[in-house]
């Protein structure tokens, strides 16, 4: 699935979403390395899996998330990743409001991608790395990268608006104390990659960079593609969790642009959602 030996090699992953079929209740949700106070239920819980030929469907972790009395305000509650031998994590995200834009909540790709990450941690792709984000938004992948029993050795995490940004470090001080590598955070527009100046540069590059929900446009088959060819490295892997075509214009241009590039792996994964709360 991830080919990081092989030169110019560029990874992406798709995912798609399940319809909820049944209501559960998770452990996740009771217990975290944090202690939960009274004030707050659980909302939704989240699956991954992926579907092999010969074994039938894969099931990657599980993640809670827990709406506190404040608005906006959430806990996502990861299982303790026994496949992957991590702990159980508690990240505490603070949302904004809806006319911030799109980077104003955690969207259910981040969610996936997030779950992903926990349970391939210890892939030298990610243990060690210099790590990458775009578009971010208010957090979380990043927080999970930082979090790992073998973090990546940095974290940069991006987005082309300020306020977003800004926010984003706010939710990383909030889980300061779960963090074993540095997150730092900036703003990057990616149509400034496609810019003639731009062309010919020595920016910073990295060894893994990777992303979720970031094709919605046609316009970012050019864009994004231009942003990661200037930003990884030779040898690098981009990992992109993203919905098909069928609900993300633009994704099949996308990746007939990044196959101009280096080769593409695509996987397909299925987010399970149930929503639900406790009396």
């Amino acid at each position: 699935m991830l080919n990081s030996h092989r030169p110019e090699s560029r990874n992406m992953i798709s995912c798609e979403e399940d319809t909820p079929t049944q209501r559960e209740e998770s452990s996740a949700a009771r217990s975290s390395n944090r202690s939960l106070s009274n004030d707050v239920s659980v909302s939704c819980v989240y699956k991954l899996f992926s579907k092999d030929g010969s074994s039938g469907e894969i099931s990657y972790g599980s993640m809670s998330v827990i709406e506190r009395e404040a608005k906006g305000n959430k806990c996502y509650v990861f299982d303790d990743g026994k496949m992957a031998r991590q702990s159980k994590l508690n990240l505490e995200i603070v949302e904004l409001d809806e006319s911030i834009g799109y980077g104003h909540c955690v969207w259910p790709a981040s969610i996936a991608l997030s779950i992903w990450i926990r349970y391939f941690a210890q892939n030298e792709v990610i243990a060690g790395a210099h790590v990458l984000e775009l578009g971010c938004g208010i957090g979380l992948p990043s927080f999970v990268l930082g979090s790992l029993q073998s973090p990546p050795l940095s974290i940069h995490a991006t987005d082309m608006s300020s306020v977003v940004v800004e926010h984003f470090c706010s939710n990383a001080s909030r889980n300061r104390d779960v963090l074993r590598s540095p997150v730092t955070a900036r703003v990057l527009n990616w149509d400034d990659s496609i810019a003639p100046e731009n062309m010919e540069h020595d920016e910073e590059q990295y060894d893994f960079i990777t992303g979720a929900d970031l094709v919605y446009n046609p316009a970012h088959a050019k864009t994004l593609v231009a942003a990661v060819n200037q930003y990884l490295s030779p040898s690098g892997t981009f990992l992109l969790m993203n919905f098909p075509e069928r609900r993300r214009r633009g994704m099949d241009s996308f990746v007939q642009e990044l196959k101009k590039h280096g080769s593409v792996s695509e996987v397909k994964y299925k987010l399970w959602e149930s929503s639900q709360g406790l009396e």
